[in-house]
């Protein structure tokens, strides 16, 4: 399990991080406005992103990472109807 990060200045990752390093869980810092958002969560099994819904991009941003994480949960269970 890896955890990704998305900073938000007035949000929750003043408590995330602190508490993620206090438990050992592994994380790494991702920009989900970044054009390599997907590269940038290939490894990872969470993403934890406080947005707001007044920001058009971040729903489409949003949209494509749901899309994304569709494809790889079915290409996970693929494997298994496959075998």
């Amino acid at each position: 399990m890896k955890i990704a990060i998305h900073p938000f200045e007035k949000g929750f990752n003043e408590t995330w991080l602190p508490y993620l390093k206090t438990n050992n869980i592994d994380f790494k810092i991702v920009d989900c406005y970044k054009t390599d958002i997907i590269s940038q969560l290939d490894d990872c099994t969470h993403l934890v992103w406080s947005w707001t819904q007044h920001d058009p991009i971040a729903m489409i941003l949003l949209d494509v990472i749901k899309i994304y994480s569709l494809i790889r949960l079915l290409a996970y269970f693929a494997t298994f109807l496959l075998l």
